[in-house]
């Protein structure tokens, strides 16, 4: 985002800053995390993620819907939004990003 706070000539654009805008408060996220952690399912179940960001103030929200949700690979695990579907036996990667925010999980397919 643009900071604005500095005099001309020394403005920067930062990284990792972002915030979420929760209607006319203006929130930085300070943590973001998705559950469930590590699943271990059989081929031909499915996994509804969720992600959930903390803010500076304290307050947590629920922000699955806001997400992009990927797996590693396509092949063990597809991704449809945040529902995971265990297509054969292996491991994946299932990230979230909100924000320019990131987070991380294993799945196992049995």
């Amino acid at each position: 985002y643009y900071d604005d706070t500095k005099p001309d000539g020394d403005r920067l654009f930062r990284i990792g800053q972002e915030g979420h805008y929760s209607g006319e408060v203006y929130k930085r996220v300070i943590k973001f995390w998705i559950t469930p952690a590590n699943p271990v399912k059989s081929v031909g179940s499915d996994v509804e993620f969720k992600a959930n960001a903390m803010f500076e103030d304290g307050s947590t929200d629920d922000v699955t819907a806001r997400c992009l949700w990927a797996s590693s690979d396509t092949e063990i695990v597809s991704m449809n939004a945040n529902r995971a579907s265990a297509l054969k036996r292996g491991s994946a990667v299932i990230r979230a990003e909100y924000i320019g925010y990131g987070n991380s999980t294993s799945m196992i397919v049995e």
